[in-house]
């Protein structure tokens, strides 16, 4: 660095290689983030909306039918049916302790129908609402551990990240 009249000036050679490696550093990150989703490649089906990319659940691996999913102690994890890879139908899934965590319905891999989801202890709801084809419409409430309720969204006046 030189300095003239007590201020410090980078030489050119400094100031452009420092510029480089965060340019690098950049690029390097922006590089990473930029692949798709699994569920995207895998079937190339998605659909924007509300400016929102909003994918389908999609498991090429999953038989066609009942899928059971388990954890380690045998316990149900998930259950629901896959129709060409993709959830259809209702689906629960549970805590590990066998407690329902939660119920929705799925049409062609997308969230569709109602959904509540449970706190773990007592069964008591933590959230319900609806989906349209993974978008949340309507009504939406949410309830504190208690079973009070919390709050209520109208997710057909108001986009979907501002409710919560």
């Amino acid at each position: 660095m030189k300095k003239r009249s007590g201020i410090k000036i980078y030489s050119k050679f400094k100031f452009n290689k420092l510029f480089m490696v965060q340019l690098a550093a950049v690029l390097c990150l922006s590089a990473c983030h930029r692949r798709q989703p699994a569920q995207q490649q895998a079937n190339g089906t998605s659909h924007k909306n509300d400016s929102v990319l909003i994918h389908p659940v999609v498991d090429p691996n999953a038989k066609e039918g009942l899928n059971i999913i388990k954890y380690p102690n045998g316990v149900i994890k998930a259950r629901g049916y896959f129709d060409r890879g993709k959830k259809t139908g209702e689906w629960q899934a549970f805590y590990p302790d066998g407690m329902l965590w939660s119920d929705e319905a799925f049409t062609n891999g997308y969230p569709d129908g109602p959904v509540t989801v449970y706190y773990d202890e007592y069964g008591k709801k933590m959230y319900e609402g609806r989906y349209r084809m993974g978008k949340p419409i309507g009504d939406w409430r949410y309830y504190k551990q208690s079973g009070e309720l919390m709050r209520t969204a109208n997710y057909d006046k108001q986009a979907p990240n501002t409710a919560l």
